[in-house]
């Protein structure tokens, strides 16, 4: 009779583990995470040599199909004449499984080159449309660095176009 009340505790608590287990392990609260967040802006300052670029977006539109745009402003603190090259980057995130426990990592969609030349004090403002087609229902992040980033083979990642439309360039106040 012993032994039978010694496997009927054994089980018991096995279930009452296996319980416990299961309402901790459980993803809760997920429904938020299945709509896709707004755009992230990562870095919306970076320096580069004696410029320094500031990225502005827009509030993107949630219909299927609108395309957002970037705006940089580049301002030259330098004394000198300079040139930098900053690189925009649109990296996409899938939705997270509710039954997997590997993090989802983000990919890149987009990039796009910058490359301004300024006098020294000089500013410029650039508009960079992002022409390609983003995944719907994933979460985004727009992004600056000052080198090429990096792009897996056969991602299928689009290049912005080359002619990156200029605003207005200020021209330094003359020293007194």
């Amino acid at each position: 009779m012993i032994k039978v009340r010694e496997a009927a505790t054994v089980l018991m608590t096995a279930a009452v583990t296996m319980a416990v287990v299961a309402v901790l392990l459980w993803p809760m609260g997920m429904g938020a995470a299945e709509q896709p967040a707004a755009p992230r802006v990562l870095q919306p300052t970076i320096t580069i040599g004696t410029c320094r670029f500031t990225m502005e977006t827009a509030q993107p539109s949630t219909e299927p199909g609108a395309k957002p745009s970037v705006t940089l402003k580049a301002v030259n603190t330098g004394k000198t004449a300079a040139e930098a090259t900053a690189w925009v980057v649109v990296s996409a995130t899938r939705p997270e499984s509710k039954m997997s426990r590997v993090p989802v990592m983000p990919r890149t969609v987009w990039t796009h080159k910058c490359t301004v030349s300024l006098a020294a004090g000089a500013a410029q403002t650039l508009t960079v449309p992002i022409d390609a087609p983003l995944p719907e229902g994933e979460s985004l992040t727009i992004s600056m660095t000052d080198k090429e980033p990096p792009v897996p083979p056969g991602a299928g990642v689009e290049t912005g176009a080359a002619d990156t439309q200029a605003g207005e360039a200020t021209e330094p106040a003359p020293a007194r």
